[in-house]
């Protein structure tokens, strides 16, 4: 667990100039710890660094699935700072996605009971 967790912390920082690479590093991540085997804030790290990948790339929507799932672990983990990252992040996708009544109610922590996008 302490590769994966080495290549999660590489990743990050080199999300938005490599992502295509990052990409590959976040595989190798999940590869090595199954999700079964992972604590849930590692699993929280795996989604966060993803979402910031799928946002690179254009995947809004897949982004906003992985940023609610890492919230969601780190909220259930007790962690209450990488969750309003977590949460921040949504924000941006929301608008990035013009679903700016949505983002707002992100930013004001409104957000937190919905489950996918759209819902």
């Amino acid at each position: 667990m302490e590769t994966a967790a080495a290549l999660i912390a590489a990743a990050l920082p080199r999300a938005d100039q490599t992502p295509d690479a990052v990409a590959r590093w976040l595989d190798l991540a999940e590869a090595l710890v199954p999700a079964e085997d992972a604590s849930a804030p590692l699993q929280a790290d795996l989604a966060y660094a993803r979402a910031r990948v799928l946002a690179q790339s254009g995947r809004l929507d897949q982004a906003e699935a992985a940023l609610r799932r890492a919230q969601t672990l780190w909220t259930d983990a007790g962690d209450s700072t990488a969750a309003a990252r977590a949460n921040l992040g949504l924000t941006q996708i929301l608008a990035m996605q013009g679903r700016l009544d949505e983002a707002e109610g992100a930013a004001r922590g409104r957000d937190r009971a919905r489950t996918g996008p759209g819902r």
